[in-house]
Formats: structure tokens, C-alpha cells, sequence
């Protein structure tokens, strides 16, 4: 195959030699600037893209982390203290989140039982939130079944200041 190649280039006049050198020539080069250069030219392209968007999002956490020091400066914190009377925010938070209860039971005078059954797992997760950070009532003992309903769950719970 190759003695054909080389008698076939052999027979050839100068004219045709250029000719088929030259077409050689200019096909490598589209190989070169098809398969090399433009894919590396896009992937260029897409990178500069990506970082231009990530020094934006870091100019605008730069800002934000600003402002929030100085929000956190300015501000003044008093602590919080348990309600005198937390068996009525226990009910409001209880409604606030549709939680139903079953039973609730005051033993001694600083800890709550409830029995919430059938109730959304979400809810009551933001029910507890809100007494631990809005009340400062403490979750003393926690028991938590899910149910066959997705979501759902009964759960037992133990409140105290």
C-alpha cells in the first residue's frame, strides 16, 4: 500500500504534487481547529463564564457578611426568660401549629406532659422551635413514632422552664 502511494506521488506532476500537499495541508489544519482549538476555545468560554459569576457571588457575600456584623453590633440582646404561666404558651403554640393534643398533664408545678397524636412531624418540630427560642422552655424528654401516613407522627413530650 505504501510502494502505491509513493508511485502514485512519483507520477505525478509538480503542479498535481502541490496540489495534493496543499490539500493535505489544509485538511490538517481544519482537523487541528475543528477537534483542537474551538472545543478548548468553548471550554475558555464556559470557564471565564463560571468565574465571573463566582466573584460576583463572592463581592455580594463580602457585602452581606458586612452588613451582617454590623447588624450584629448594633444589636442588643436581653435573654429570655421562661413565661411565668407556661402552660398557656404551650396552648397558643399548640394552636399556632394545629398541633392536636391528647392528653396534658401538669406534674408538679415546672414540668408539662403532652400527647400529641396523629400529628405533622414539621409542625411539631416548629412547635419545639418556637418554645426553645421564643419561650426559653426546655424539652426535657422527647419520644417520637412515626406513623403509616407520611409525615405523621404521635409523639410524647416532657416541657419544663
Amino acid at each position: 500500500m505504501k510502494q502505491a502511494i509513493q508511485q502514485w506521488l512519483l507520477m505525478l506532476n509538480p503542479r498535481e504534487k502541490v496540489m495534493v500537499f496543499g490539500g493535505l495541508g489544509l485538511a490538517l489544519l481544519i482537523f487541528l481547529w475543528a477537534g483542537v482549538w474551538e472545543p478548548l476555545n468553548k471550554k475558555h468560554l464556559v470557564l471565564e463564564t463560571h468565574i465571573q459569576e463566582r466573584e460576583n457571588e463572592l463581592r455580594w457575600m463580602q457585602m452581606a457578611q458586612g452588613n451582617i456584623q454590623q447588624a450584629q453590633n448594633n444589636r442588643t440582646e436581653q435573654p429570655l426568660q421562661a413565661p411565668s404561666n407556661p402552660s398557656r404558651v404551650i396552648e397558643s403554640s399548640l394552636q399556632k401549629y394545629s398541633l392536636k393534643t391528647g392528653l396534658k398533664q401538669m406534674s408538679g408545678s415546672d414540668i408539662i406532659r403532652l400527647s400529641l397524636k396523629e400529628v405533622n412531624v414539621d409542625n411539631v418540630m416548629k412547635f419545639l422551635d418556637d418554645l426553645e427560642t421564643r419561650y426559653n422552655l426546655r424539652i426535657l424528654k422527647m419520644d417520637i413514632k412515626p406513623l403509616d401516613k407520611k409525615g405523621s407522627v404521635n409523639a410524647s413530650l416532657r416541657i419544663g422552664k
